[in-house]
């Protein structure tokens, strides 16, 4: 029901660690029914469903990532990456090349430490702008250990042209949904 996570590439009982609930319906029931019971009762069903689907992705962002995660694990089974991942998951922490916290959905990296999978899931109704791509680039300036990067986007409405044209200079990887489940 609650998990312990800690950034992808650190020890289980690091200090980052962070507890969440598991069970999707029990993420929905505390994000919206628990906290807002009052005040969608005196909205009313109609107004309340809209307001609550109008703010679901929020809440789908983390249910998705964790679908991509499984997609980069059904496709190390296969030997579809570029290698086997010995540490799979979100990461979080200080980027000293912005000085500031900063975040990467999927982070999958290699037994050597050499190697990584950068990836950045979207699930929003609009193309990924160019900026989530500089985002997903900027986050890998937080581990210069890592020689070999490779750069998987995720984008639930496609991407932005100039997201298309980084991406093929750049040699990353673009997916959609329906590519998840091939």
């Amino acid at each position: 029901m609650i998990e312990k996570r800690v950034p992808s590439g650190e020890n289980n009982r690091s200090k980052k660690s962070i507890y969440v609930i598991k069970d999707n319906f029990l993420r929905f029931w505390f994000r919206y029914a628990f906290t807002n019971n009052a005040y969608y009762a005196m909205l009313g069903a109609k107004e309340a469903a809209e307001e609550i689907m109008n703010d679901i992705s929020n809440l789908m962002g983390d249910v998705f990532e964790g679908v991509c995660k499984e997609y980069l694990i059904h496709q190390a089974k296969k030997r579809k990456l570029p290698f086997i991942p010995f540490s799979i998951g979100k990461w979080w922490g200080n980027n000293p090349s912005i000085k500031a916290q900063d975040d990467v959905d999927v982070l999958a990296i290699d037994r050597s430490g050499k190697k990584a999978i950068f990836m950045e899931c979207k699930f929003t109704s609009s193309p990924m702008p160019y900026e989530e791509y500089i985002d997903l680039v900027t986050a890998t300036k937080a581990f210069p250990n890592i020689k070999e990067i490779h750069l998987y986007f995720v984008s639930k409405s496609g991407y932005s042209e100039p997201v298309k044209r980084q991406a093929e200079i750049d040699g990353a990887v673009l997916l959609t949904i329906d590519d998840l489940f091939k």
